[in-house]
């Protein structure tokens, strides 16, 4: 939708304490503002019982929150209607799900609320393996204030009839909401994500972030209008040498803490040796459909099946690398012990073995999905991807169809690394997408400055001082 088409747009100021995406909303805002563009902005007041940033609704977060967004706002050079969440508290009895499948399965009209729960908590608590029993009064509440809010969308999108609405992310559960209200009412939106540095921002039309179709169309679309031939492989080779550098990109790096030239003491070059690398499970375990695994319910389950195959393979050894940001995760160190045998090492998330040594020393990598898949096609080693994954439709990796091409391909001491054009390919595209900021000023991935003003330093007893006033104003429920 062209801008000078639109007459009124909508934001809802979500996520506060998860730099920079109110920060992003101000940016936008600004924009739009400077078209003479009417602002709606949907805030919280203490409406939500539990959100993502304050899960255990803790009144003082609620009121940093609040400030933080009063403060933004009034950064802003031309005041915004806000309007309160405005929830009708309904009492819902549900029965405790008997399965994760069962609670993913979950809706409210077309409201897929089940899996936006879980996707909230899956990110909250670094828990794949979300227990109901113990998370049952979180998954309750959020139930509730899932349909409440949702109600609530629809009912003021009618009302106000905003040309576009912008959302962060969309995958958790209330940000979900809205974005199925929008799809409701026939309403387009925009979700933002960060970019490929801290400082720029991206745009998805009609869709969220984690849309695979999407991705790899802008991975392709960005190859074939960009540049020549030489500046996009020069682009994509700095991204990744930077990423085996530990360099901060569009995050913070998880390997910068690794010796570089640290190998496993078990490593061998004499052996044939793979490397197991493990994912970060926690943000796309519960998107939709479209994520749903193709042969395995979990990574163990999957490392499971790789270990008997190769177990009478005398000259395979076998390292399973935990992925550095599962550090957290007992149940999945508990479970690999428990698969171990006198031809595999584990390597722990906060080991200083290098990933990328070890990545350039084996003879074959098995990923679930990561980053280091597309890595392993441009060190040219050859990588079996057993999950869904942004590059599936690049050809950087081995995609089996069937069990039985699992297993030939893990059998297959001859497999060649794919070439490497798909890698330059998302290479380039991941280094480079998105808006660059204006109002907002980045300094780094946590924090930014508008106007000379550290919008997140709620520390500021000046600042405090400042927002007391308006506070009064603000309705606590």
């Amino acid at each position: 939708m062209s801008a000078k088409n639109l007459k009124k747009v909508a934001f809802f100021h979500s996520h506060l304490f998860w730099v920079p995406h109110f920060e992003t909303d101000l940016e936008l805002i600004n924009n739009f503002q400077s078209q003479n563009i009417d602002i709606i902005s949907y805030v919280c007041n203490h409406n939500l019982r539990r959100c993502d940033v304050n899960i255990n609704n803790k009144f003082q977060s609620c009121i940093r929150c609040i400030l933080k967004r009063k403060n933004g706002l009034s950064l802003l050079n031309k005041k915004v209607k806000e309007i309160p969440l405005n929830l009708s508290k309904r009492d819902f009895k549900r029965k405790i799900p008997n399965s994760i499948n069962e609670f993913k399965s979950l809706y409210y009209l077309n409201y897929d609320i089940g899996i936006s729960i879980l996707s909230s908590l899956i990110s909250i608590f670094r828990d794949s393996n979300i227990s109901f029993s113990r998370y049952f009064t979180i998954l309750n509440e959020m139930f509730e204030t899932g349909i409440e809010l949702y109600e609530f969308f629809i009912k003021s999108l009618k009302e106000e009839k905003p040309d576009l609405v912008f959302i962060f992310n969309g995958r958790f559960c209330y940000t979900r909401a809205l974005l199925r209200a929008c799809e409701a009412l026939n309403i387009e939106y925009i979700t933002h994500e960060r970019g490929s540095s801290f400082s720029k921002y991206m745009l998805f039309e009609n869709s969220m972030p984690h849309d695979l179709n999407n991705f790899q169309k802008l991975v392709n679309e960005y190859w074939d209008n960009n540049y020549n031939f030489k500046v996009k492989k020069s682009v994509a080779v700095k991204f990744f040498e930077s990423r085996k550098k530990g360099l901060d990109l569009d995050w913070f790096s998880f390997v910068k803490n690794q010796n570089p030239n640290e190998l496993p003491p078990t490593f061998d070059s004499k052996n044939y040796n793979l490397c197991i690398f493990l994912s970060s499970e926690d943000e796309f375990l519960a998107i939709d459909d479209t994520w749903k695994r193709p042969f395995f319910k979990s990574q163990i389950e999957g490392v499971k099946f790789i270990l008997d195959i190769l177990r009478n393979n005398f000259n395979y050894y076998i390292f399973i690398r935990c992925h550095p940001n599962s550090a957290a995760d007992e149940n999945l160190m508990l479970e690999l012990e428990l698969l171990k045998t006198e031809k595999t090492t584990i390597i722990n998330a906060d080991s200083v073995i290098s990933s990328y040594k070890l990545l350039q020393s084996i003879n074959k990598a098995i990923v679930f999905g990561s980053t280091i898949g597309v890595e392993a096609c441009y060190f040219g080693i050859p990588c079996i991807n057993l999950d869904n994954s942004f590059y599936n439709e690049l050809d950087v990796t081995y995609n089996p169809k069937s069990i039985e091409e699992i297993k030939d391909l893990l059998h297959d001491v001859s497999l060649k690394p794919k070439e490497k054009i798909g890698a330059y390919k998302y290479g380039c595209y991941v280094s480079s997408f998105g808006f660059e900021y204006k109002f907002y000023k980045p300094l780094n991935l946590g924090t930014g400055k508008i106007k000379n003003i550290d919008v997140l330093n709620m520390s500021s007893i000046k600042m405090f001082i400042k927002n007391m006033f308006s506070f009064k104003k603000v309705k606590i429920d």
